[in-house]
């Protein structure tokens, strides 16, 4: 109650400020009609309907808030915030004084006033309402012998002076003593009131007038609406009348004129408000000139966008205003980024572009803001006051400004990437949340623990290991606000954060610290630490105190999980209840043998495809195997971890304890239903979560990360340094990450804003859409000429209002066609995208907008040829703010020869790829065929098998590659082919474990292996025949090299005469210096 209170009474008052203006205009606006005063009487309405309001730097009103909430509740010195600095002044020394936390009293007495406070107001409510409806039924009572005359009109005996009564179907009720000249005045009038729905308005001023009725400011208010629509209503009647019937209609007012009673809620009784000055308005009025009425508009104008707005908040006129000459130091992290490019120091000379970005800043303030899939960039402005501030452009949605939230800013932010590290203590001193090292979890909440820490058992109680007798424990409750009120009655200090509520009592030598965090479902959970200086080393408790308060600040509420135990070693695996829906999660048998070598843990699978094959012949995503070190050892050859290298067909050891290594095996194929989008969906819905539940499983267990684990479609060792990982889709050389910059585009500065209503003007666009074909999308996908552009893009939700989605793929038009797709977006089932025309983020809309499918394609027909264009996308199928998704975006490629459309532009190869495809549809896998088999199924060891032209010799026709994105940002090479005549020879064989890689200088890296003893690289020059450089190889644990050899063609007894035997540590050497040359190739995946 308190809080419906707080905020009606801020209302209140920043609605008081417009009525002081409203009374003092009254009195300027003499010469104005009367109807200009009620419109200035429905601004205030507004004011007081209206629970937000737009900011604005014309605003004049002093405070939006000058009574916070969470000060009036928890803060020990209460305050307010007037915006006037005299009545702050004032005020706030003895409203502190007098509502000061007392040590074993109370926290904050003003709580308590605000909470009775609310009381009052609502019995105060129901009293007003209670008087409007006992003054409406008394009247009904007095007018129900009254007699129809025609109409609406009736005439009554018991009614002193006329009036209308009703809403919906208004009557108005005559005195009988009425003369018709009398009678005719009278009507005039009350036409006039029912033209101007004056029925509607006195009512609703005196509804707010029962809600505010403690604002005495209102009363006036309110007695002076009912005088001003009067005389507003009698001008209206006078304009069409002469001198005579002037006189005749005073002489009817003075005639119906009756005492004045109190505030009536529903009639509007003719004679009854000022009579006497409305006789003298009615004989002194003249129509007033054309003048008065336009400037009086103007006012109404100026009056509306000044106190109709509110004041914009510190943070942004902070931002707005920043000089440069104020500026002493500006620094800037950006994630996703690798670690050398995440931090930037500002160069002096820089200062007045970065200042010029942050004034243009602008926004919708927030409370809080949603979770977001994206990217951030932080700028860290130090002025020369010493005062550090934080700008945050969060996900391209939010922008923060010292902790505040704006919503919707439409500013493009160059700063992708840094080019130097700041210091090693990189702001020591924030208080931010701790990182998740070192988390424990539950099915409802985690929290971090440091070391040093101790569980008592399985209970949710941890001790200093020091024995200090420091200790935290998480409990749960019910009732945050009887909680709340038995703090506050216990003497706690209470303070609210953004998410939760924390207290400290300190009593002598120790401390207890309480924090509450709401739960969503209703209750709360509660952490209470405690810490005691008495007879303990004082330093170790000073170091646990603030590893308390670290603590703390880590908890976090979890969705809803469920935990699984394997019966052979016990371990645990933790994953969403959600997971039931669309899984099946099994824990194999105790002693279950993987190989003949390890023990079969955990099995996931997609239900769909489970269902469709009970027998396990589809929908697995995953196995957990553990081994034991010495058959890890005998089976691969590795004694300790790290094991940097996939094992077997798609084996990846996650980590390793004292006694086992744990791996995740991975299907070497398709294993959703591709038939069913549903299934694709949920298999690719549980590969993303595996991230989280595989490591959470490391930590539960105890296991030890392998930190060189290769990256996989289900699992990513974290990298050190970065906030999160950009998605697997998004590699080093294929995918341009340059995409985080786009925002939410609305209109630019002095433009329109763009929405669904005025889209109507837009509608005859020259571009037109079509959705692609099958055939159209599988040729994108083969596409090399001209090369498709491809990135990530942040796809928002689509907002209500209708409003623009996010830019992306700029490019200018070579073409009057382009094709578009967007793939690979998590939580989205369908997109939007319209084409636009100029800069990203301030262009104009050049087409409809189409909604097809995620990874369904568009085609753009129409477009102006040397104009600059991008795409606007959003979804109105996310669950949250947005997520970040991968499109591809290419020019019409011209047709080939003979009008025929080609992939390649050489039929050979096109024959080549043709077969692959039909190969890869059909699934087929036991044919003979003329290139590498590994070309026809997908692994989790290589990505997004696919085909690219390069000229590697240099003679102007293109070789043809045949390959994959190996990961670690390399391209894997499994066949070369070159054209002899009209024929496509095979030049390079290769499968995944004689597989090539090209080097930037052109060298092609032959890696190899014949077994654990036995294995090498051998580097080559393409062309006309390949030849060998040098080669370095490993043969029963010596180590050779041998320059223009080729290691393969050499047998035992050729190494002694014609290779070099070298230290270990020189052939890593030897390889390490082509391997940093490999390139990502931007292979084109196979049609589907």
């Amino acid at each position: 109650m308190s809080g419906i209170f707080l905020k009606l009474l801020n209302l209140s008052i920043s609605a008081s400020w417009l009525v002081l203006v409203v009374l003092a205009l009254r009195l300027v606006l003499k010469r104005a009609p009367k109807w200009v005063n009620v419109l200035l009487w429905g601004m205030v309405a507004l004011r007081l309907m209206v629970p937000f309001s737009i900011e604005s730097a014309l605003s004049l009103i002093p405070s939006a808030e000058t009574l916070s909430p969470e000060v009036v509740r928890f803060d020990p010195a209460p305050t307010i915030t007037s915006g006037v600095e005299f009545i702050d002044n004032a005020v706030n020394p003895s409203l502190s004084e007098s509502f000061a936390a007392a040590p074993l009293a109370s926290v904050n007495p003003l709580y308590v006033w605000t909470y009775l406070a609310g009381w009052v107001w609502l019995i105060g409510l129901a009293a007003m309402l209670l008087y409007a409806l006992v003054s409406y039924l008394r009247l009904r009572r007095r007018v129900r012998a009254s007699i129809p005359l025609r109409e609406n009109i009736y005439v009554c005996d018991e009614v002193p002076s006329p009036f209308i009564l009703g809403i919906v179907r208004p009557r108005i009720y005559l005195p009988s003593a009425l003369d018709e000249a009398q009678r005719g005045s009278v009507l005039s009038h009350e036409r006039a009131h029912l033209a101007r729905r004056d029925h509607w308005w006195k009512p609703l001023g005196f509804a707010l007038l029962a809600v505010y009725w403690f604002n005495p400011l209102l009363w006036l208010a309110y007695t002076l609406l009912c005088r001003d629509i009067e005389l507003a209503c009698d001008e209206r009647v006078l304009r069409g009348m002469d001198a005579g019937q002037v006189k005749d209609y005073s002489s009817a007012l003075l005639a119906c004129s009756v005492p004045r009673r109190m505030l009536a809620a529903c009639p509007l009784a003719f004679g009854e408000v000022g009579v006497g000055a409305r006789v003298k308005n009615a004989l002194r009025y003249k129509k007033p000139a054309f003048w008065v009425v336009a400037a009086s508009v103007a006012v109404c104008v100026v009056v509306a966008v000044c106190f109709l707005t509110n004041p914009e908040r510190a943070t942004m006129k902070w931002a707005k205003e920043l000089r440069v000459e104020d500026v002493a130091r500006i620094e800037l992290t950006t994630m996703p980024q690798t670690p050398d490019k995440q931090y930037k120091d500002f160069d002096a000379e820089e200062f007045a572009e970065v200042v010029a970005l942050i004034n243009r800043s602008g926004g919708r303030y927030v409370r809080s803001m949603e979770p977001l899939a994206g990217g951030s960039i932080e700028l860290y402005v130090t002025t020369t006051d010493g005062v550090r501030h934080t700008v945050v452009n969060n996900g391209n949605v939010y922008l923060c400004i010292d902790g505040d939230a704006y919503r919707n800013f439409h500013i493009t932010w160059p700063y992708t990437e840094g080019n130097a590290p700041l210091p090693e203590d990189f702001f020591k001193e924030s208080d931010e949340p701790a990182e998740d090292a070192d988390r424990v979890y539950t099915d409802a909440w985690s929290i971090r623990v440091l070391d040093g820490w101790e569980r008592e058992g399985d209970s949710p109680l941890w001790r200093s290991g020091a024995g200090t007798g420091a200790y935290f424990l998480v409990t749960e409750g019910s009732g945050l606000d009887d909680k709340l009120m038995e703090l506050y009655s216990a003497g706690w200090t209470l303070k609210y954060f953004s998410d939760h509520y924390r207290c400290t009592l300190r009593e002598g030598e120790s401390g207890t610290m309480l924090s509450l965090y709401p739960r969503p479902e209703g209750g709360f959970y509660q952490i209470e630490s405690y810490w005691s200086y008495e007879g303990a080393d004082k330093w170790q408790v000073r170091l646990e105190e603030g590893q308390l308060k670290v603590m703390e600040q880590s908890f976090r509420l979890e969705e809803e999980m469920k935990t699984m135990t394997e019966p052979t070693l016990s371990l645990t695996l933790t994953v969403p209840a959600a997971w039931e829906d669309i899984a099946e999660l099994s824990a194999y048998d105790k002693g279950t043998a993987y190989l003949g070598y390890g023990i079969m843990l955990f099995h996931l699978s997609e239900k769909n495809a489970l269902a469709a094959y009970p027998d396990g012949g589809m929908g697995s995503v995953w196995w957990l195997v553990a081994m034991s070190w010495d058959n890890f050892k005998e089976w691969r050859g590795y004694d300790a971890l790290p094991v940097p290298e996939i094992l077997g067909i798609a084996e990846y050891v996650l980590g390793a304890d004292d006694e086992y290594v744990y791996l995740l095996v991975l299907p070497s194929d398709v294993q959703f239903l591709e038939n069913d989008p549903v299934s694709q969906r949920q298999y690719e819905a549980l590969q993303s979560d595996s991230q989280g539940v595989l490591t959470r499983f490391l930590k539960d267990n105890g296991i030890h990360i392998n930190d060189m684990c290769p990256a996989s479609s289900v699992f990513s060792p974290p990298a050190r340094g970065d906030a999160f990982t950009p998605p697997d889709a998004v590699r080093s050389g294929t995918v341009s990450d340059t995409s985080y910059d786009k925002i939410l585009t609305g209109a630019g500065e002095g433009e329109e804003q763009r929405t669904s209503e005025n889209d109507a003007e837009h509608t005859a666009y020259s571009v037109k859409t079509h959705a692609m074909t099958a055939k159209e999308r599988s040729a994108l996908d083969a596409q090399t000429e001209p090369v498709p552009a491809v990135g990530t893009a942040f796809l928002p939700r689509s907002s209500r209002d209708g409003a623009s989605g996010n830019a992306c793929a700029p490019f200018t038009a070579k073409t009057a066609d382009v094709a578009f797709v967007l793939y690979s977006a998590p939580g989205a089932t369908d997109y939007n995208v319209r084409l636009c025309t100029g800069e990203p983020g301030a262009g104009k809309w050049a087409s409809d907008a189409v909604t097809v499918k995620v990874n369904d394609g568009v085609r753009f027909s129409g477009l102006t040829v040397g104009q600059a264009y991008y795409m606007e996308v959003s979804s109105d199928t996310l669950s949250t703010a947005g997520c970040t998704a991968l499109y591809k975006c290419a020019t019409t490629p011209p047709p080939a020869r003979g009008g025929a459309a080609s992939t390649t532009g050489y039929a050979a190869y096109d024959a080549l790829l043709a077969e692959i495809s039909d190969l890869r549809r059909s699934g087929a896998s036991d044919v003979q065929t003329d290139f590498s088999h590994d070309l026809l199924s997908v692994n989790d060891y290589y990505q997004t098998p696919g085909w690219l032209l390069r000229d590697l010799d240099g003679d102007g026709t293109s070789e043809l590659l045949l390959g994959a994105d190996w990961g670690d940002g390399y391209g894997v090479i499994f066949n070369i082919y070159r054209l002899d005549g009209a024929k496509a020879v095979r030049v390079v064989d290769g499968w995944n474990r004689s597989r090539y890689f090209l080097c930037s200088d052109g060298t092609l890296a032959h890696e190899w292996s014949g077994g654990a003893d036995h294995w090498g690289r051998t580097y080559l020059r393409y062309g006309e025949t390949l030849l060998p450089i040098e080669s370095v190889f490993d043969r029963g644990g010596v180590w050779y090299h041998a320059k223009g050899l080729d290691a393969l063609s050499l047998d035992d007894t050729q190494l002694e005469d014609r290779c070099k035997t070298i230290p270990r540590a020189e052939a890593e050497q030897l390889m390490e210096r082509y391997t940093k040359q490999y390139e990502a190739l931007p292979f084109t995946p196979f049609a589907a």
